[in-house]
């Protein structure tokens, strides 16, 4: 028998649900864009902020929720919901979202030293509209600068 907890066995055997965590519908569509992080490398006792744009492309009002996931190489989830937003938008309109996330957000706990830790690695951080969303990216590749 296989549980699926949160994505996190389904991401495992590589099959997609038909509805990934975050799933909404919407009577309009949104873009995001100029994704940009405060800082690049973080401490467990550091705050991070995330801002992001998200424009209302459609031609009805609606709103949107934005979500922030957290990917490490080691980690044993593919993904962590680190950061949502609620924005309602008219359409056309533009607004700046702004989420901040602590280093113990990202933090794994560390069973040998009884306490949360953040790992000497590169964090991806992927913005989206669900669990299997990329959005924006911010890796260090392409521009946008990545978290370390």
């Amino acid at each position: 028998m296989v549980v699926f907890v949160g994505g996190v066995g389904v991401a495992g055997f590589g099959t997609l649900p038909e509805f990934p965590f975050g799933f909404g519908l919407s009577y309009t569509r949104f873009e995001y864009s100029n994704l940009q992080l405060n800082e690049s490398e973080l401490s467990i006792e550091q705050e991070l902020e995330v801002t992001v744009d998200v424009t209302n492309v459609g031609v009805r009002a609606g709103d949107e929720v934005v979500q922030l996931y957290a990917s490490r190489p080691s980690a044993h989830a593919p993904r962590r919901l680190c950061g949502f937003g609620r924005l309602s938008l008219a359409a056309g309109q533009t607004l700046r979202l702004v989420m901040r996330v602590s280093g113990r957000d990202l933090a794994n706990y560390d069973v040998a030293a009884k306490d949360f830790r953040l790992r000497a690695e590169s964090c991806t951080l992927i913005v989206g509209r669900h669990a299997h969303d990329c959005a924006l990216i911010a890796d260090g590749r392409n521009g946008q600068r990545g978290l370390s």
